[in-house]
């Protein structure tokens, strides 16, 4: 992990007045710190020569126009989707990763002027191919984790190139709106292995509520409905019934059977302990990774499913795992 120092007098200035210091001659940072607006991402400087690569690896270029020192927008999404370990690992792996100051003079100022961007602006990031031109659409104000994450699957579908699987989980894992559901069974162990196999389960989590074992998932309403949730869980025998966080999972629970569903009321879940989360991932190799939330989840579904756990991880993941 790299570390910064900022100096406290330019930490979240706005744009204008950072363009100010920098006239004045004001250097906020020294040759052996790197700047907290690009991330953890290894950056290359010299576009033609990421253009040669591209051309040779067939990797699209990702160019990041950044001011540097920047805004507090800028700092935040140097901290965010510049930091995220996965998305830090596609960026370097997946493409070629070029940064360009929009607020330096020299050959920085050429290439604003080559591809049409404004200096001193907020940060942009676009994917070209080997002959420089766009994959996808230009668009300002991209600067979530899940939208950069979303272009890059974007950018590499328009060059022909696979997305991986921890790439696509990566995006899962910002979905803007989950929803909960709790459900009984006679083991949360069979229940996260179940449950964490969904497609649209985001994340799992073992606990008791009176007394009976059940498992709270926390899923997509884009990729699965509750009714499909619950029925899916119900088939699979890892649930016995449901316990309805809102009245419309107790709508919805009609239709599912009697006593299926039930209002979980003012009961609340308490948690198991530690060594108890997650048995299948915590009792194997995968458990000294260091793996997103949602990795999580689906290698200890996969191990507990006898499934192939590694189709989840990273290239780097997997070599850590030798």
């Amino acid at each position: 992990m790299n570390y910064f120092i900022r100096f406290p007098l330019v930490f979240g200035l706005p744009c204008g007045l950072s363009l100010a210091l920098c006239l004045l001659g004001f250097t906020p940072f020294t040759q052996a710190q790197k700047p907290v607006e690009t991330g953890l991402v290894n950056w290359e400087r010299d576009l033609d020569a990421a253009f040669e690569t591209s051309n040779k690896t067939k990797r699209p270029v990702l160019v990041l126009f950044q001011e540097i020192p920047g805004c507090a927008t800028c700092q935040r999404f140097g901290q965010g989707p510049l930091s995220h370990p996965l998305l830090v690992e596609a960026m370097e792996d997946l493409f070629v990763p070029v940064l360009i100051y929009n607020n330096k003079r020299g050959k920085d100022s050429e290439l604003l002027k080559r591809f049409r961007e404004p200096s001193w602006n907020n940060p942009v990031m676009r994917f070209l191919n080997a002959r420089g031109d766009d994959l996808i659409p230009r668009r300002d104000g991209v600067w979530t984790t899940q939208g950069i994450a979303e272009r890059m699957a974007e950018a590499l579908k328009k060059a022909g190139r696979p997305v991986p699987a921890y790439l696509k989980l990566a995006i899962d894992e910002q979905a803007p709106r989950k929803q909960k559901a709790v459900f009984q069974m006679a083991c949360y162990w069979t229940g996260e292995k179940g449950l964490g196999a969904i497609d649209g389960v985001l994340s799992t989590r073992a606990g008791w509520v009176g007394g009976h074992e059940v498992v709270e998932v926390e899923y997509d309403p884009a990729k699965v409905t509750y009714p499909t949730l619950a029925t899916t869980a119900f088939a699979n025998r890892c649930a016995t019934f449901s316990y309805a966080t809102s009245d419309e999972q107790l709508k919805q629970g009609k239709t599912l059977g009697a006593d299926r569903v039930r209002p979980l009321g003012r009961q609340t879940i308490r948690d198991v302990r530690p060594s108890e989360r997650k048995y299948y991932l915590g009792r194997s190799p995968y458990a000294k990774l260091k793996l997103s939330p949602l990795q999580q989840v689906k290698v200890n579904a996969a191990i507990g499913n006898r499934t192939d756990p590694k189709r989840w991880l990273s290239p780097r993941q997997l070599a850590a795992l030798r």
